[in-house]
């Protein structure tokens, strides 16, 4: 059986994978958005383009990408928020304990562990909720690019 150092030891090597593969992931995908934004601008402010600003396609892209960055936003933000909530309970908890209960730095840093084990997958599931939202709204919009970049690709 594993002691509670190597099993916190374990989850934190777990979450730091999961952390930088996410952030790769949502990094690649702001890359993209900008790459569309960009591209569908010049598109747009060329003289002679077949791109109409009229087309719904061209506002629903417009509309997706500003959704994408909005919750892009709001995941990091929601998930700081949480964080700090958190770490402000988790330092109440252990203040209040310590003198109670005459707390060790090795049952302080147990009780952190548990704690964050618990609370660190609940703001987890909230941000990937959110991540998977964004993705969503990036194929979505990725759709919308494939209809708006149509005339190029079958022109009569």
């Amino acid at each position: 059986m594993l002691s509670p150092k190597e099993y916190s030891d374990i989850i934190d090597k777990i979450n730091d994978t999961i952390s930088y593969t996410s952030k790769t992931l949502s990094d690649t995908c702001r890359y993209v958005v900008f790459a569309l934004l960009a591209f569908i601008w010049t598109i747009l402010m060329k003289e002679n383009t077949i791109i109409s600003i009229n087309d719904k396609c061209v506002l629903l892209f417009f509309i997706f990408m500003a959704l994408y960055f909005i919750i892009d936003i709001a995941q990091y933000f929601i998930t700081l928020v949480k964080y700090c909530k958190h770490a402000n309970t988790l330092y109440n908890i252990i203040n209040n304990y310590k003198d109670e209960c005459n707390l060790t730095g090795n049952k302080i840093y147990l009780i952190i562990k548990n704690s964050e084990a618990k609370d660190r997958s609940k703001i987890n599931t909230i941000s990937f909720y959110l991540f998977i939202l964004k993705l969503s709204i990036l194929a979505l919009a990725l759709l919308c690019f494939l209809f708006i970049m149509r005339p190029y690709f079958f022109s009569t």
